[in-house]
C-alpha cells in the first residue's frame, strides 16, 4: 500500500488544473503536470527556482507586478485574475493563489479557454 504523502503527491499530478507551491522567500515547492502543459515549463526546471529570478524567458509577470503579488500573498490576502502564461505562447491563465500553511503560497493555473 502506499503512504499517503505518495498518495497525494500522486493525486496532485494527475489533476487536470496546474497546481503550484512557493516557500516564503519565493523559491517553487511544486510543480504538477497541468502546470507544466499550460506553461511549458517543466518542474524540473521551475522547482527551486525563485518565482522572480533573473531568467526573464520563465517570468510570466514583470518585476514590479511579481513583488505586488507577492507582498498581498504573504500580507495574508488571496489574489487571483488573468495572466498570460509566457510571453511566447499567447495563452491566457486563470491564476488563484492564496496564504498556505506556515509561509507557504499555494496556488492554481487554469487556462482561461478550458470549458473542461
Amino acid at each position: 500500500m502506499d503512504r499517503p504523502d505518495d498518495l497525494l503527491a500522486e493525486l496532485v499530478g494527475m489533476l487536470p488544473v496546474g497546481i503550484f507551491a512557493v516557500d516564503g522567500d519565493g523559491c517553487v515547492l511544486l510543480w504538477n503536470a497541468a502546470a507544466e502543459r499550460l506553461t511549458g515549463w517543466s518542474g524540473s526546471d521551475v522547482i527551486g527556482q525563485r518565482v522572480m529570478g533573473p531568467d526573464p524567458t520563465r517570468r510570466t509577470f514583470d518585476a514590479p507586478t511579481a513583488a505586488r503579488i507577492l507582498d498581498e500573498l504573504r500580507a495574508g490576502r488571496t489574489w487571483s485574475g488573468r495572466v498570460p502564461a509566457t510571453p511566447v505562447s499567447g495563452r491566457t491563465l486563470y491564476f488563484r493563489a492564496a496564504p498556505g500553511p506556515g509561509s507557504t503560497i499555494v496556488g492554481v493555473l487554469q487556462d482561461v479557454d478550458d470549458t473542461e
